[in-house]
């Protein structure tokens, strides 16, 4: 196998010599610094072919071991005969141990277990099914509570309360005071944009109409047109005297054939 591998090589390696340096390698071709390397011991390793499998019967059986073997004579050192031996305890009874994931006396259990106890009761008891009876009061236990929850409540004066006059007043620093030019271009108003100037132009035209309206004085015709209708009665259009008679003109109406031809009942099929 080996040898197959370097007549390979040994091929490539002059059939590259023998190609013109200017001549351009194609996808499948070898350089030259590759075909002259030499092989290291891990490729010689992996080009060698794997083992066929075994056959699982053809395989060696496993040796079977006797009882003397397991009856051997084992030799233990004495850290282990040391381990061996069971843990001492003391005689005294009071004082037996319980084995825990800690080692605890009995006094020491007991205690745990009231604190167990304590842990698993509820944080508070659990209603009774039975409404509870309460007792009222009598009215003299609770009169002096009321007395005092009556008195208003005590709040001090506030001391850094001004007076009229002090609010009234103003300082001499601010009478001496010179704005700065921050503080006039501040105070310049603003210009208003075209549609707020409408609506300012609208609401003082609506303040001059109305105060037109109020000093307006009415004619004697606006008077005369204000004053209700007054009809007689009896030709009152609104209401009918008698609503069940018939006006004479309908009653000489002569229907045309327009009229008898829709008043005849649909004919359905």
């Amino acid at each position: 196998m080996l040898l197959d591998i370097n007549s390979y090589f040994i091929h490539k390696v002059l059939e590259v010599s023998s190609r013109s340096p200017t001549k351009k390698m194609g996808p499948f071709e070898i350089s030259r610094a590759a075909l002259t390397a030499k092989l290291p011991p891990r490729l010689h390793y992996l080009a060698q072919p794997k083992p066929e499998p075994v056959d699982p019967e053809a395989r060696e059986p496993v040796p079977v071991r006797d009882e003397s073997w397991y009856k051997r004579k084992v030799v233990l050192s004495a850290r282990q005969l040391e381990l061996a031996k069971p843990r001492q305890y003391p005689d005294d009874p009071e004082e037996k141990v319980v084995r825990t994931t800690r080692t605890m006396t009995k006094q020491m259990w007991l205690a745990y277990q009231k604190k167990l106890e304590t842990f698993a009761a509820p944080k508070r008891t659990p209603p009774s099914p039975v409404s509870p009876v309460r007792r009222k009061k009598p009215l003299s236990a609770l009169l002096p509570r009321l007395e005092q929850l009556a008195k208003p409540a005590y709040r001090p004066p506030n001391m850094n309360e001004k007076t009229d006059e002090e609010m009234r007043t103003i300082k001499k620093s601010a009478l001496n005071y010179q704005a700065s030019d921050r503080i006039l271009k501040l105070s310049v108003p603003k210009s208003l944009d075209g549609e707020a100037l409408l609506d300012l132009n609208h609401e003082q035209e609506e303040r001059r109409r109305l105060a037109n309206a109020k000093r307006y004085v009415l004619s004697e015709r606006m008077k005369k047109l204000a004053e209700p209708l007054i009809k007689k009665p009896g030709l009152s259009e609104d209401v009918k005297d008698n609503p069940y008679k018939v006006n004479p003109r309908a009653l000489q109406y002569k229907a045309t054939a327009r009229i008898k031809r829709l008043a005849r009942p649909r004919i359905r099929n």
